[in-house]
């Protein structure tokens, strides 16, 4: 088993932006304490260059301990993106995330991929900035499927109940007592707002219209589960969901030129 001095090696960028809590230093130092007793049980992953893919927390109790030396699999040096996939992986295979977490890890991902990509948020439609071939909506897709979502839908809506909800109602979602969507239906018609940023005040005129593009994500995501899984995708597609594309678009011609009034 090869091994590497402890101080040549690295943390990757992503650890302590997606799981800071795991990083605790008293989780650290009941670590620590582990492997004085029983030594490191597994190697850490690291690139050829020293960067961290698997075990940060191993290599934290190590320094703890004073070890020089500890014991490494050497992986392929990846890109940032697939980087991010590898530390992904390794977290969410030893341990099930919380809705809690992955919400974190989802607000996080997408703050940091638009800053990786050179975008901006600029107001409620997405927009592709210079330079970059990347939307918003790409970077939303990608940080809801690495955070674990079924859509990005789904992943604005839990982002929503654990910013604007009370303990009681997190706590609900927390105990899988209560679903995301359901909780998410007690925020108000008014909660969903670009970024997860609060919306500003509507005329009650607009609850209508706002509970049922509500109804219709929840239409629209259970269909592109069934069409996901049907072997007829090209058939539908074709007698069903194409006729309503020219309809969707004349929607959100007319939402956009509702909310410029």
């Amino acid at each position: 088993m090869p091994k590497r001095r402890v101080d040549e090696l690295k943390p990757n960028a992503f650890n302590a932006l997606l799981f800071s809590a795991s990083l605790a230093q008293e989780s650290i130092g009941i670590l620590a304490e582990s492997m004085a007793v029983e030594g490191l049980k597994n190697p850490i992953r690291v690139t050829p260059s020293g960067i961290i893919v698997d075990g940060e927390r191993r290599w934290r109790a190590a320094q703890l301990l004073g070890w020089e030396l500890i014991s490494v699999t050497i992986t392929p040096e990846y890109e940032a993106s697939d980087l991010l996939d590898q530390v992904i992986d390794a977290f969410t295979s030893t341990r099930s995330p919380s809705i809690e977490e992955r919400v974190k890890i989802y607000e996080n991902l997408v703050d940091r991929l638009k800053a990786d990509s050179g975008l901006a948020w600029g107001g409620r439609k997405p927009r592709t900035s210079e330079g970059s071939s990347v939307s918003i909506e790409e970077v939303r897709n990608r940080a809801s499927k690495l955070a674990g979502f079924s859509s990005v839908a789904q992943a604005r809506r839990a982002s929503l109940v654990f910013a604007r909800g009370s303990s009681e109602l997190k706590a609900q979602v927390l105990s899988g007592e209560l679903a995301v969507s359901s909780a998410y239906a007690t925020l108000g018609s008014d909660a969903d707002s670009p970024e997860g940023k609060p919306a500003k005040d509507k005329p009650a005129k607009d609850k209508p219209a706002k509970d049922f593009v509500v109804q219709l994500e929840a239409v629209l995501e259970k269909a592109f589960t069934i069409l996901q899984e049907s072997d007829q995708v090209p058939t539908l597609v074709k007698s069903h969901v194409k006729p309503w594309v020219s309809r969707v678009a004349e929607l959100q011609s007319r939402l956009a030129h509702t909310s410029r009034e």
